[in-house]
């Protein structure tokens, strides 16, 4: 992002620039793919702009660390009051996301440098957000044709000074006298004339680049807000129960649509922090061993969202590494808890936090196929309520029916992932021992938090588990890597 200096040059603006704007007629419109079709003035103009332009003291994080102006995309309109108005195209266009579907809006900033007959400079940062995403392709101010929304215009303080209400094209209302209070989460419900105080979580989609296309891997929530939205005479239809998602793709690119995914894995900022544990999730959901356990937070038909944080304590009866919430979130997700304290161990390899993950993770796929059954939808697995029905009433039941059907599992999944964890070190040492079993490697380690379960306590009866553990989890735990491999 383009930081600029935070002090206004007012003396170097815009001199000669309504002489060079003669030929424009009033609400004439040029739209520049470059600079080069802009005349000498104009150039000097829009220079000053960025070099008067900054979002240093934006109150709002989300848009200071992300907006960028694209200073070569922009239209110029003439006021009534012979002003002159700039609007250039920014990089942030979103769709906001509520749990039903009939209310999703759209998106679009602005920014708007106004320039007066006394060559006085004001700079807006506008959103519009509105129903039709289509509409919001060519917007602007003068330019509402057919616009069901809002306008928001911001100062660049991040200031709320202007809020206005559009039905079709047409203004139809402002709100006034709302701003200072919109950290009153009391004041969630329908106001007057169609407006409705809603609470927005932003996202950053990360996704991997797979040569021709991209993948999706995970959502990072960036900041909340609450922010009054205009449903118009729908506004009654809105659910106040849960936020609503804004989401924008890292490193914006035109080949990375906005919002294509129906399934988020949300990423907390305790998480993503910590390079060693946010690492090592990614790399494990590149394989296809980690999409076949989480199949039910994936996809156009999945029910919840998967969220990954990082605790200081992990209340759990075996796990010391990490834990599952085995109630849903009030917003249809599931969260996977890692304790710190196993993040940070030396003696905590890479590969034993990835198997921490995949532990939670058939956890949290469980938990959530127990409450696909509870509601009458079928799981995914097709065995699972009877499964369910033989294991339920056990004690630690869940620990029994992963240690019992889900062993293969993690082993398999800790085999794809190795390869990617900047452990090749470790690999090509270990294929020099002449009777080094990779099998019994993986399966080994896949046993770490299960050992109470009684499949666990037959697997420590056998004669081989002193000599085997030795071999492939003591020999893992002082020569495995601890360095995450971050790409």
């Amino acid at each position: 992002m383009k930081k600029i200096k935070n002090y206004l040059k007012t003396g170097i603006l815009l001199i000669g620039i309504l002489t060079s704007m003669t030929n424009c007629q009033k609400e004439d419109l040029f739209n520049t793919q470059t600079l080069q079709q802009t005349s000498k003035k104009q150039i000097q103009a829009i220079t000053s702009f960025q070099n008067n332009f900054s979002l240093d003291n934006f109150k709002d994080d989300f848009v200071r660390n992300n907006l960028i102006i694209k200073w070569d995309e922009f239209i110029v309109t003439e006021n009534p009051d012979t002003s002159l108005s700039y609007e250039f195209l920014t990089n942030l266009n979103a769709t906001v996301s509520f749990n039903n579907p009939k209310n999703n809006l759209n998106s679009k900033y602005k920014l708007i440098v106004t320039v007066s007959e006394n060559k006085d400079v004001d700079f807006e940062i506008v959103k519009f957000l509105g129903k039709n995403k289509n509409l919001l392709k060519d917007i602007g101010l003068k330019y509402l044709n057919g616009f069901n929304g809002a306008t928001y215009h911001y100062n660049l303080n991040g200031d709320l000074i202007k809020l206005e209400g559009f039905d079709k094209g047409k203004f139809v209302h402002t709100l006034k006298n709302k701003y200072d209070s919109l950290n009153n989460v009391a004041e969630r419900a329908p106001v007057d004339a169609g407006w409705v105080l809603v609470l927005t979580e932003r996202y950053t989609d990360w996704f991997f680049n797979q040569g021709t296309s991209y993948s999706y891997s995970t959502s990072h929530l960036e900041s909340r807000s609450l922010e009054y939205v205009y449903f118009g005479s729908s506004s009654g239809n809105y659910n106040t129960d849960s936020a609503a998602h804004e989401h924008y793709p890292h490193t914006p690119s035109p080949s990375i649509p906005v919002d294509i995914h129906p399934d988020e894995i949300i990423i907390d900022s305790t998480f993503s922090n910590l390079p060693k544990i946010n690492c090592t999730l990614e790399q494990l959901l590149k394989t296809n061993s980690m999409k076949e356990i989480l199949v039910d937070f994936f996809g156009t038909d999945a029910l919840y969202d998967l969220k990954f944080q990082v605790v200081d304590n992990c209340n759990t009866n075996n796990d010391v590494n990490g834990c599952a919430e085995n109630n849903l979130n009030l917003d249809g997700s599931v969260t996977i808890s890692i304790f710190s304290g196993s993040i940070n161990s030396t003696e905590n390899p890479t590969l034993f936090l990835a198997k921490t993950i995949v532990h939670e993770a058939i956890h949290a796929n469980i938990y959530a196929q127990v409450k696909k059954l509870n509601n009458g939808v079928t799981p995914s697995n097709n065995d699972f309520a009877i499964l369910y029905e033989e294991y339920r009433q056990k004690k630690n039941w869940s620990h029994e029916y992963m240690a019992n059907k889900y062993l293969t599992t993690i082993s398999k999944t800790l085999r794809a992932v190795h390869p990617l964890l900047g452990d090749q070190t470790f690999i090509d040492d270990r294929n020099t021992f002449p009777n080094w079993d990779w099998d019994k490697f993986y399966k080994e380690i896949s046993w770490l938090g299960l050992y109470n379960t009684v499949e666990g306590q037959i697997h420590l009866q056998n004669p081989d588990y002193g000599i085997d553990s030795n071999i492939y989890v003591n020999g893992a735990k002082s020569d495995s890597t601890i360095i995450p491999k971050c790409d």
